[in-house]
């Protein structure tokens, strides 16, 4: 068993076993808001609502799409891992695993002193 897995296990979850009814205001932000008052679970109708309402709001506000690591970052290093298990091949990727590795290995002092314009 993985963190995740032993990480969702304690935590408590309301389960609704509740099946959504179809009402008229399904499709909705409301429609949505009154399944969870009724404790049952969403219908596709509204959890479309309700996610097409966020993705509009975030966008208004400036905020940009997720976009996934690209090769080249130790977070698509760490994505390889996750997708392909070991070992990466991606040359790309292990060089900024590398990069990352040593960077954090490096003493406070001198990632500090490094940040500020000095030599390494």
């Amino acid at each position: 068993m993985n963190w995740a897995q032993r990480y969702a296990m304690s935590r408590p979850r309301a389960v609704r076993s509740n099946p959504p009814v179809i009402r008229a205001q399904c499709g909705t932000r409301h429609g949505y808001n009154l399944h969870g008052q009724n404790d049952e679970n969403s219908c596709e109708l509204c959890l479309e609502a309700v996610n097409d309402y966020a993705n509009k709001r975030n966008r208004s506000l400036g905020v940009l799409e997720f976009q996934p690591a690209q090769c080249g970052t130790n977070g698509r290093y760490m994505r390889h891992l996750r997708e392909e298990g070991i070992p990466v091949n991606c040359p790309e990727c292990l060089r900024a695993h590398n990069e990352y590795v040593q960077w954090y290995n490096l003493s406070p002092e001198v990632r500090q002193q490094a940040l500020q314009g000095g030599e390494v």
